[in-house]
């Protein structure tokens, strides 16, 4: 399966600053399980997924 994910500096003042953060858009068939593994994997403090 393959996921696309954004990652953006959320907060930032400038484009080097802010909070790295990543999201995941149509999140709607991604387990639990799914989501704490991209999660893991991208690193970041905080990862949203967007779903209905």
């Amino acid at each position: 399966m393959k996921i696309n994910v954004c990652t953006l500096n959320s907060f930032a003042k400038t484009k080097d600053g802010g909070n790295p953060a990543g999201v995941v858009m149509n999140a709607d068939s991604l387990s639990d399980e799914e989501m704490k593994k991209i999660a893991a994997v991208l690193g970041f403090s905080e990862t949203a997924f967007v779903s209905q």
